[in-house]
This record gives C-alpha cells, structure tokens and sequence, in this order.
C-alpha cells in the first residue's frame, strides 16, 4: 500500500466460512513476524471463536518466504494450526 510515507504492507487472515478479517497486521516490510502477527491476531480474536468452530485450524496461504519461514511454521505449530499452501504452477 503506497502511504505519503512510503510503502506498507498488509497481512489479512480471512475467515473461509464467514468471509470476515478475523486478522490483520502492517509493518514496513514483509519479514515473518508480519505474519505472525496477523495470525496471533487471528487466533485470539473473539469473532473467530464461535461455538462450532474447527477444533483444528488451517491456515492456507501462497508460498511466500515469509508463510515458508522457520518463525512462522514453528508459529502454527505451537498452536495446533495445520499449514496449507498453493501448489507450485506448472510450466507450459
């Protein structure tokens, strides 16, 4: 996102049931804990615990360095959150 102080990036976690930002974080960069903190955000969010929720959480994303990242994983992990990513495209 271009800002009148230079660029900010954005992490979202949306909700696949109630197309709702249950996360969000922005930082000047696009290191790991950007996206831990969205997913933090995410997770402790009150509108994301919901009487029939998933008891095991998917987290699913491009495979981005940030997503891919050792801090990032061991994040997920430590939360009983299992990782998705997009397949690799295929070359024509």
């Amino acid at each position: 996102i271009a800002t009148d102080q230079g660029v900010l990036y954005l992490a979202a976690n949306i909700d696949a049931y109630s197309r709702k930002c249950v996360g969000w974080s922005a930082a000047d960069n696009m290191e790991s804990p950007l996206v831990v903190r969205a997913a933090w955000r995410a997770l402790a969010s009150v509108e994301n615990r919901v009487e029939n929720a998933a008891a095991h959480p998917i987290h699913h994303s491009d495979r981005g360095s940030q997503y891919a990242s050792e801090i990032f994983r061991d994040f997920l992990r430590s939360n009983g959150v299992t990782q998705s990513m997009s397949r690799n495209a295929k070359l024509l």
